[in-house]
């Protein structure tokens, strides 16, 4: 089975979590900012998403 990630802003990339979320592959985003995730039966999936930064304007701090 296969599914798509999309979110509702910029999507670098993501990162397949175990149960604790601690990061295992990196899931790459396509053209369109979708991730492609693939299922087998029973295992729970977490995707973690890196969402692409904006440039920074002038004199803007954090």
């Amino acid at each position: 089975m296969a599914g798509r990630l999309t979110a509702g802003f910029g999507l670098a990339t993501a990162y397949d979590c175990d149960l604790p979320e601690r990061p295992g592959a990196r899931l790459a985003a396509s053209e369109d900012g979708a991730v492609a995730l693939g299922f087998r039966p029973f295992p729970i999936r977490t995707p973690r998403p890196r969402p692409t930064m904006p440039p920074r304007s002038q004199g803007e701090t954090r």
